[in-house]
């Protein structure tokens, strides 16, 4: 992704036709939805491991450029978390949401990562959070 929010993803159509009168465009294309949405979560988390471990950021002349980064998740949720918390900030969450104990540990390992590294912000809301 640029600055523009602009996304260029290598992905196959499942199906196209050739634009008539035309011998190179294609038109009704098809993508197959399921795997762009796996290669943009693996950009993502690409992009969250990178950021996550820099230890400096240089612009120009500027040396040491404070940064964090931050991993929104949104989601059908009520209210907001904001990691690394304290356990019962995250018990409270996940009981207001009656998250499954799968969810739930997923929160903690997030947590527990957000702790280990003073770069990482993670932010858990609902979509209109």
């Amino acid at each position: 992704m640029n600055l523009l929010n602009i996304y260029i993803i290598l992905a196959w159509y499942e199906d196209a036709e050739r634009k008539p009168n035309t011998t190179d465009r294609i038109t009704n294309q098809v993508l197959n939805a399921k795997s762009v949405r796996k290669k943009l979560l693996k950009d993502g988390l690409f992009k969250l491991i990178l950021f996550a471990n820099m230890e400096r950021v240089t612009i120009d002349e500027r040396a040491n450029i404070q940064f964090a980064t931050r991993l929104k998740l949104t989601g059908d949720l009520v209210g907001n978390l904001f990691l690394p918390c304290e356990m019962d900030d995250i018990f409270g969450f996940c009981a207001e949401n009656r998250l499954t104990q799968t969810h739930q540990n997923r929160i903690f390992l997030l947590n527990q990562e957000a702790r280990k590294n003073n770069k990482l912000q993670i932010w858990i809301t609902g979509r209109h959070g």
